[in-house]
């Protein structure tokens, strides 16, 4: 072989190598592409770590219930009776004062003349309904209605004349004096004062 085809055959050999070695690029340029879009296509998921909560687990503590009014807690006030015909009625009003309390039944109700004592009788109202529990909120009222004979079957005045009336709260409560008034609205007959069980006013 000339000199002139010895570098003809080299030639072709390098450009060869040349093509050769571009297709190799060519495709390996093209897997990673497609790699790329297929990360592209089907992002990997982020994984979110949950916080644990500060706050308790399970249903909050049940409230406790309110409790019953007692002679520290109430004010108990008479105001003034009023006469009709042979009887006098009168209302108790009660009212809470530094926190809330309850209230079912009747005052029990205890007659008070310098040392002597009495209770009278109690007695529901014909008619009336079970009594219901009251709940009163600082500065709230209940009422008790009271009604008692004044002048005797024969028409004559009765001689008992308390000077205070203690009343009584349910449930052991205990007793709140009130004063009770002077004159023929006073007068009790048969020492029996009725009430009414505590009303919401």
């Amino acid at each position: 072989m000339g000199p002139r085809l010895r570098v003809l055959a080299a030639a072709a050999a390098l450009l060869a190598a040349v093509t050769a070695c571009t297709s190799s690029h060519s495709t390996t340029r093209r897997t990673v592409r497609r790699h790329a879009e297929a990360e592209h296509a089907y992002p990997v998921p982020s994984v979110t770590t949950p916080v644990p909560s500060d706050s308790p687990s399970g249903p909050p503590p049940s409230k406790l219930p309110d409790p019953e009014c007692a002679a520290g807690n109430v004010d108990v006030q008479m105001p003034e009776p009023e006469g009709a015909s042979g009887n006098a009625v009168a209302t108790l009003v009660i009212t809470a004062e530094s926190h809330t309390c309850t209230l079912t039944g009747y005052p029990t109700l205890t007659l008070v003349n310098g040392n002597d004592k009495w209770k009278t009788t109690t007695a529901r109202q014909p008619g009336t309904e079970p009594p219901a529990t009251i709940r009163l909120a600082p500065h709230q009222k209940a009422f008790a209605y009271l009604e008692w004979a004044r002048i005797g079957g024969n028409g004559d005045e009765c001689v008992v004349r308390p000077t205070r009336l203690l009343v009584g709260l349910p449930n052991h409560g205990g007793d709140v004096p009130v004063w009770w008034p002077t004159g023929t609205t006073g007068s009790i007959c048969g020492n029996r004062v009725f009430t009414s069980p505590f009303e919401r006013g």
